[in-house]
């Protein structure tokens, strides 16, 4: 129970830490000594209701080319509600957590070829902050409220801080590409870079919708040189194919949250990325 608490406590350390960019020098029970240079911290944005939030992000740079050089990939749990730190502990990452909490050389990670980046999102998922609250309204009502925060944050909904009833992805979108916006801003030397996009389960909802957010928000490809994206085992079924359609379709119509009708998006993002890198489709 000690290593397993120990390492959490080391992440938690580094979480909440006030630090925007900051370099990453020991972690706890490492069997390796590291070859590439890691920065965590914070990236501030907002999902357009009036305040701002700080997502958590770790960026592993690249260990076996050119880390000046190399592209840069962001990579994104799903869930919705799942943490882009397993990821890097449990999927591509350089490391990979043993039943011993030791953290083992991934031999297949993806920061052998590229600078990866994660980013635990929207808010209150993983190690990013909740939204703002008013810790003086101590009664049922507002436990009931943060209860309900909760919930919507385990479905990846964003409630604002002013406007409780903006629960989509189209607020995750937002916040997702305000904090890539606030990472270009700390680490300018990746601006213009070639840029992908990857991540599994419903980040085949987020890659797509923050792929295009970014080629119609005109930071491509001066600032954001999105070369493509990238979903594995991703959620982007119609109702029809959906073996959960009926117990989830009136979540979705409810909250707003796309669970299912993205494959035209993404196609159409994917087609986009590929005509405006002079590919033909």
């Amino acid at each position: 129970m000690r290593p397993v608490l120990s390492l959490a406590l080391c992440l938690c350390c580094c979480a909440l830490a006030e630090c925007q960019r900051r370099r990453v020098e020991e972690l706890p029970r490492l069997l390796f000594r590291p070859n590439f240079t890691q920065y965590s911290g914070y990236l501030t944005s907002s999902s357009g209701s009036g305040g701002s939030r700080r997502l958590f992000y770790w960026l592993v740079e690249s260990s076996h080319v050119d880390a000046a050089t190399a592209p840069l990939v962001l990579w994104m749990n799903g869930g919705p509600g799942c943490s882009s730190v397993g990821g890097l502990l449990m999927t591509n990452g350089p490391f990979l957590a043993n039943d011993r909490a030791e953290l083992e050389r991934n031999d297949f990670a993806w920061n052998r070829l590229a600078n990866v980046l994660y980013i635990d999102s929207p808010s209150g998922v993983g190690l990013s902050e909740p939204g703002p609250t008013d810790p003086t309204e101590l009664n049922d009502n507002a436990t009931t409220r943060l209860n309900l925060g909760a919930l919507l944050h385990f479905y990846s909904l964003e409630p604002g801080p002013t406007d409780p009833t903006e629960l989509n992805d189209n607020a995750t979108t937002r916040l997702n590409l305000g904090a890539l916006l606030h990472f270009y801003s700390l680490f300018p030397e990746y601006r213009g870079r070639a840029f992908y996009i990857a991540g599994e389960s419903y980040a085949g909802i987020y890659i797509p919708l923050l792929a295009s957010a970014i080629i119609d928000g005109g930071h491509w490809p001066s600032l954001i040189n999105l070369k493509g994206i990238a979903v594995g085992n991703g959620l982007h079924m119609p109702y029809n194919k959906s073996a959960f359609k009926s117990d989830r379709r009136a979540l979705t119509d409810a909250m707003g949250i796309s669970i299912g009708n993205v494959s035209v998006l993404e196609l159409s993002v994917v087609s986009k990325v590929l005509l405006l890198n002079g590919f033909a489709v």
